[in-house]
């Protein structure tokens, strides 16, 4: 509202909430006790034209000691009011000529739980959930974050961005939950929480506790107890094949099985084969006792390979200051396994180059020797890899194929599946002329959750279906592109 003039008006005894304009500008809502002592007495719901005229009582509040608060339905055509009477609190929606009251709820007390009246007055939208995950105050790169719907479906699944920020959009209303997958080298008192969602914002943050690494261990160290274990048998003080394996899997999970641009995929390194599967104790042998290349890029490798391992054991956190100008343990893994794979070739004499400088900082991890400052460029992102949960019994129990999120989307979506072994997976696109667009998957997939990306920005709008087939499952669901 806009007046030319400065203009009282109504005379009001005692204001106690409001005003509140229509959507229209049309009207004014107000609550207000007609008494000298406002707070004690009972409230009235006037509502009158922005002029001041047609002032209408609407109803009336009674009560030795009542308050409230009065709002608009975002089309104008009801009124959401909150009062108080003693220990009782209310919630009534009517029309807005005071017709038609009903009273919707009893509210917790207002004082020790602070009510949102507008999730009752506006009809339910589409809401969003957004927050950090953080450690010591600041934001961590490359965290998974997961958001099911009330059937534990997955939602969506991402990545935190550098200052740590996700955001889930679009969500119709209903109750959700945001699940964070823990990074290797840190715990979490809060990796799950549920949120009720209903038109509006919410924000979820997570913080991440850094844990403390045991000793470091060099190559040579490796060596040594994979040839005593090969030969010899296991040393309780030490570790068993059953352990290697399984950091060799968090190898594999954490840093070969990434959906964004922070893959590192190097085989015998991260892993062997195709499809790709995790190295094992017997492959790790082969690698660090059997197999001597010479070769710069097979030195540059294994080196990779020893921290990877010294990560995925516990012995070197991600965090771990590496450089003498500040680079983590995480940017030189990502920095020197881009050098690795832009050289491995190792064709020319700067390719060669390159690769030495790769191996000997990357030997200077493991001995806990300072890199130089300035061999890590300091923008190099401070990815967190993700941390899986280890274990079988934590596989999906069914096939299932989720709904692509966003949806509508422009121009990119997310389409999430659930293997509870591994199979031959196809994954399709179809027009509703029931014409292929795209396969998204045509091979081998190991068990576990899996989401791939479709890019529809080469697509018209319009309705499109995605099948997943497998031997044992198939399913179709429809999605809908907006330009």
């Amino acid at each position: 509202l806009s007046f030319t003039n400065e203009q009282q008006l109504t005379n009001n005894s005692v204001a106690d909430s409001g005003p509140e304009i229509s959507p229209d500008s049309s009207k004014i809502l107000f609550v207000r006790s007609t008494a000298s002592n406002g707070y004690s007495s009972p409230k009235n719901i006037f509502i009158m034209n922005a002029d001041g005229s047609g002032q209408t009582q609407l109803t009336f509040a009674s009560g030795s000691q009542t308050y409230g608060h009065s709002l608009w339905s975002e089309d104008g055509s009801q009124i959401l009011c909150y009062y108080r009477d003693g220990s009782q609190n209310d919630v009534v929606v009517m029309n807005a000529d005071g017709s038609g009251s009903v009273n919707i709820t009893n509210t917790p007390d207002f004082n020790e739980a602070p009510y949102d009246w507008r999730n009752f007055c506006q009809p339910e939208t589409e809401g969003i959930i957004a927050g950090t995950v953080s450690n010591n105050g600041l934001g961590v790169l490359g965290v998974t974050v997961t958001l099911f719907n009330e059937a534990s479906e997955v939602v969506g699944s991402i990545y935190t961005d550098e200052s740590g920020y996700y955001e889930f959009i679009e969500l119709p209303a209903g109750t959700y939950t945001v699940s964070m997958e823990t990074p290797l080298g840190f715990t979490s008192n809060n990796e799950v929480q549920e949120v009720i969602v209903n038109g509006l914002s919410y924000e979820v943050n997570f913080e991440l506790i850094e844990g403390v690494a045991d000793k470091l261990s060099h190559i040579w160290w490796w060596k040594v107890y994979l040839d005593d274990l090969r030969n010899d048998g296991p040393r309780d003080d030490v570790f068993t094949k059953d352990d290697v394996n399984l950091w060799l899997q968090r190898v594999f999970d954490h840093y070969y099985s990434r959906l964004d641009n922070f893959a590192i995929q190097i085989e015998n390194a991260t892993y062997k084969g195709m499809p790709a599967q995790p190295l094992t104790f017997d492959d790790l042998a082969v690698i660090l006792l059997d197999t001597h290349e010479g070769t710069y890029e097979s030195y540059a490798r294994k080196n990779l390979l020893i921290n990877l391992l010294n990560i995925a054991s516990g012995k070197m956190l991600q965090t771990k200051v590496v450089t003498a100008d500040s680079a983590t343990a995480s940017q030189a893994i990502t920095y020197f396994s881009r050098v690795y794979e832009a050289n491995k070739n190792e064709s020319n004499f700067e390719e060669r180059n390159n690769l030495i400088v790769a191996y000997l900082n990357l030997r200077n991890m493991f001995m806990d020797q300072m890199i130089s400052a300035g061999i890590v460029p300091l923008t190099t992102p401070n990815v967190m890899y993700k941390g899986a949960t280890d274990g079988d019994d934590l596989l999906p129990t069914d096939f299932s194929l989720n709904q692509n999120y966003p949806n509508p989307f422009n121009p990119t979506t997310q389409i999430s599946f659930s293997l509870p072994e591994a199979s031959n997976v196809k994954l399709e696109v179809y027009n509703i002329n029931g014409q292929v667009v795209t396969t998204l998957a045509d091979g081998q997939f190991e068990a576990g959750v899996h989401q791939l990306t479709w890019d529809g920005r080469e697509t018209a709008s319009g309705m499109y279906f995605y099948k997943l087939t497998t031997n044992n499952f198939s399913e179709t669901k429809k999605m809908l592109l907006l330009k």
